[in-house]
């Protein structure tokens, strides 16, 4: 019987000890804690639940709007520390 991952903090060599198979890794993501602490630090407060669902949809809004660029500098300086 094969067991999916979706994610984990485990490295792949340690899922795969334990018999697990990856099928994607989590390169960065953003949790509520995070949307919370940044909160705390910018307006002094936690957000409401309404306010934490309205900046959850304008953080995945803005995250595809620009993730062609994300993806492209990211890529292009990986490959040119290599070379």
């Amino acid at each position: 019987m094969t067991s999916y991952v979706v994610h984990s903090d485990k490295t792949l060599n340690e899922l795969e000890q334990l018999g697990l198979t990856v099928i994607g890794e989590t390169i960065y993501a953003i949790v509520t804690d995070d949307v919370q602490e940044y909160a705390e630090r910018r307006i002094g407060r936690k957000l409401t639940k309404e306010e934490l669902y309205r900046a959850k949809k304008g953080i995945s809004s803005g995250l595809s709007y620009d993730i062609d660029v994300v993806y492209t500098t990211a890529i292009d300086e990986a490959v040119s520390e290599v070379e």
